[in-house]
C-alpha cells in the first residue's frame, strides 16, 4: 500500500500560492510566471513559454496550455478532437515566435499528461519527436469570435466549443 502524500501548492521560487484545479496536472505562479508539475513525487519546474501574437504577450480571453516537444504540439487540455487539434497546432507552431514564461492570465487547466505525446503525434501521423527534444508546455493565447475561438496565425473562428471542452467550465465560473 502506497501512503498518501500531501504536496503544497506553493511556487517552490517565490512562495505564492499557486493557481490550479484539483483535476490539473500542473499548477501556475502568477507572481514569477512558473509552471509546476504535480505528481506523487511533489512539484518539478517545467519550462513554459507563451505564443506572441503581432510581437506582444496577449490578454487572450483563452489561453490555452499545449505540450511541445520537438515538432509536436499536443492539447494539454480536453478536447473532443484532440487528434486534429495536435495536428493544426503542430503545423501552426512553427511560424509561432515564443516569449519564456507565462502571460497573464495563467492558462486554462492542464489535466492531460505530458506522457501520451508520443502516442499523439503517432496517432495524428506526426513525425515522432526526436529521443534528444526536451519537454516544454506552450501557452497559446486565443481570442474568441462569435462562439467559435481563433488559434493565432489561423482562420478566423477555426475552433469549435467542443475543441475546447473546458472552455464550458471557464464560462460558467465567469
Amino acid at each position: 500500500m502506497i501512503a498518501a502524500r500531501f504536496t503544497p501548492l506553493t511556487c517552490p521560487s517565490c512562495g505564492r500560492d499557486l493557481v490550479g484545479r484539483e483535476a490539473d496536472c500542473l499548477a501556475f505562479c502568477p507572481d514569477c510566471s512558473g509552471c509546476w508539475r504535480c505528481d506523487r513525487d511533489g512539484l518539478s519546474d517545467i519550462p513554459v513559454r507563451t505564443v506572441l501574437v503581432d510581437g506582444a504577450p496577449s490578454s487572450a480571453s483563452l489561453p490555452l496550455p499545449c505540450w511541445r516537444r520537438g515538432n509536436v504540439v499536443q492539447p494539454a487540455f480536453l478536447s473532443a478532437r484532440p487528434l486534429w487539434l495536435a495536428r493544426a497546432i503542430s503545423e501552426l507552431a512553427a511560424t509561432w515566435r515564443f516569449v519564456p514564461g507565462l502571460a497573464a492570465p495563467p492558462p486554462l487547466g492542464a489535466c492531460i499528461p505530458p506522457e501520451s505525446i508520443e502516442a499523439a503525434s503517432r496517432l495524428a501521423r506526426l513525425r515522432p519527436p526526436a529521443p534528444h527534444d526536451r519537454l516544454e508546455l506552450i501557452v497559446v493565447p486565443c481570442s474568441r469570435l462569435g462562439r467559435r475561438w481563433h488559434l493565432p496565425g489561423s482562420s478566423p473562428g477555426g475552433l469549435y466549443p467542443d475543441d475546447v471542452l473546458e472552455a464550458r467550465w471557464l464560462e460558467r465560473r465567469g
